[in-house]
């Protein structure tokens, strides 16, 4: 009774994980309360789809939704090859509902903090899966915590960024941190990267004492105090510093 397209990725995204102190009520053939303990939830990357692995916490919800709080002391790991391209080891504190919207699904969460390597961040948002054999739609916004310059080569998106912008954003991102970082993105992915005013990607973040090098022969810039701002499928930068 599955939707094709959910079939074959159940088959090759392998979900596992173990459901402990489990409490279900229901009636007839309806499910009107569930309530368990999760551990070690997750899926295979799939094709240009991510893989999660190592979610723990409680679930709860019923028919129609359902809720995971994250234990916060659970390691997870986020990895999507085709994407960033390097694994995530992350941990999370919050609350991720899943729901009913239409003829699809809907999954979202008002405020989630997010631990990485080097990196944290505070979410909000969500995405629906309208299913209509299209891509999801968007509404995600985040403020970012403080980082070194070089941690943001974590987060090309490889499948979708042109391979001559990753190299050259690889060599001039050499050093400094970023503050006051902040991330909007909302639309339909099928429409990505937005060029018809039809949806918003947004990124906006300050870079104290950084360097940056615009040719792998020229010196780098040192000292810099930057603004820079991703907007759609371009970049501005507006600052100072010493050449």
């Amino acid at each position: 009774r599955l939707p094709t397209g959910l079939r074959h990725w159940l088959g090759r995204a392998q979900p596992q994980g173990e459901l402990s102190e489990v409490e279900a009520t229901g009636e007839d053939t309806r499910l009107l309360t569930l309530s368990a303990n999760a551990r070690g939830l997750g899926f295979k990357p799939v094709g240009d789809a991510p893989g999660f692995s190592g979610v723990s916490g409680k679930l709860q919800g019923g028919g129609d939704a359902l809720s995971l709080e994250f234990d916060a002391a659970s390691k997870m790991v986020f990895d999507w090859p085709r994407g960033f391209g390097v694994p995530h080891p992350i941990t999370a504190r919050g609350v991720v509902s899943l729901w009913r919207e239409g003829t699809g699904l809907r999954f979202g969460t008002d405020n989630l903090h997010i631990d990485g390597e080097g990196y944290r961040a505070d979410a909000r948002g969500g995405l629906w899966f309208q299913n209509d054999g299209t891509l999801p739609w968007i509404d995600i916004a985040a403020q970012l915590g403080e980082a070194d310059v070089p941690v943001a080569r974590k987060f090309w998106i490889r499948h979708l960024m042109p391979p001559q912008a990753i190299e050259w954003l690889d060599m001039a991102l050499v050093d400094g941190r970023v503050k006051n970082g902040r991330a909007i993105i909302t639309g339909d992915l099928d429409d990505w990267p937005f060029t018809g005013n039809n949806g918003r990607f947004e990124a906006r973040a300050d870079i104290d004492n950084g360097q940056l090098r615009f040719q792998h022969d020229w010196p780098a810039i040192q000292q810099a105090r930057l603004h820079a701002a991703f907007i759609g499928p371009g970049m501005k930068v507006q600052g100072s510093g010493e050449l």
